[in-house]
């Protein structure tokens, strides 16, 4: 594997989460911009909620994390994990050309092909460094959930699971480039942005809060809120937490 940061990738055949093996490395070694980890197989994968694991079968998906170094938490781009959703989205589309136009970001973490997840994504920070943490089914033909899918089930492209090694590559090459500290990114979010201008329901704040919202998702704003025409108050409001329910 090829990592255009010049850094190590440390490959682990199985641990308990990608996370949690970078976080070990940063506060004991240290670690340079654009150091990864990729495991065949973690225990403990974890979603937006700790309670949520991400589950894959052993070598058929791509779970990794990513260590990035800023000068402190200011220095940090905004909204890493949509940043990062739309790098994931692109490095899908160069790895299986048959889903352009079927891959979207879906807010604040996910990446959707043909309606289903095909991704997640956790950021987590760690003084000056932020640590990127990607799960992208590849070649899964199974999943234990409902509305999940990989590029194997949704691509007319030849995928296998080496494939998650030339997906890397790609991502790590739209990191390099195109995460901003500006907001020059969000315009190109907004255009791939998972039920933009469609009729949604919302969960606003913590996972599982009950606290729902419905109306029209009107796109994402310039510190990466969700901005959503709600319907019981006549009135466009923003939300910085939450997720999108999907049916």
């Amino acid at each position: 594997m090829n990592n255009i940061f010049n850094a190590p990738i440390h490959h682990i055949k199985i641990c308990g989460s990608s996370m949690d093996e970078a976080r070990l490395l940063v506060k004991e070694r240290g670690a340079e911009t654009g150091t990864v980890i990729i495991t065949d197989f973690q225990k403990n994968g974890r979603g937006r909620k700790p309670s949520r694991v991400w589950e894959a079968e052993e070598g058929l998906s791509l779970l990794c994390t990513i260590i990035m170094r800023y000068k402190d938490f200011y220095d940090m781009p905004k909204a890493l994990p949509l940043q990062t959703g739309m790098c994931v989205l692109k490095a899908v589309v160069k790895t299986a050309p048959s889903l352009r136009g079927k891959t979207f970001v879906k807010w604040p973490n996910d990446v959707m092909v043909n309606g289903k997840k095909a991704a997640g994504i956790l950021c987590e920070t760690d003084g000056s460094y932020c640590l990127i943490g990607i799960g992208v089914n590849v070649a899964q033909k199974t999943f234990p959930v409902k509305n999940a899918a990989s590029l194997l089930t949704e691509s007319a492209d030849e995928i296998n699971s080496e494939s998650r090694f030339i997906l890397l590559e790609h991502i790590l090459e739209h990191i390099f480039y195109d995460i901003k500290r500006g907001d020059d990114w969000i315009e190109e979010l907004n255009k791939n942005l998972y039920m933009k201008e469609n009729y949604i329901s919302f969960m606003k704040g913590e996972a599982d809060s009950g606290k729902i919202v419905r109306g029209i998702l009107k796109g994402v704003g310039e510190n990466g809120e969700l901005v959503v025409f709600c319907e019981d108050e006549n009135k466009i409001k923003k939300f910085v937490s939450g997720e999108i329910i999907l049916k």
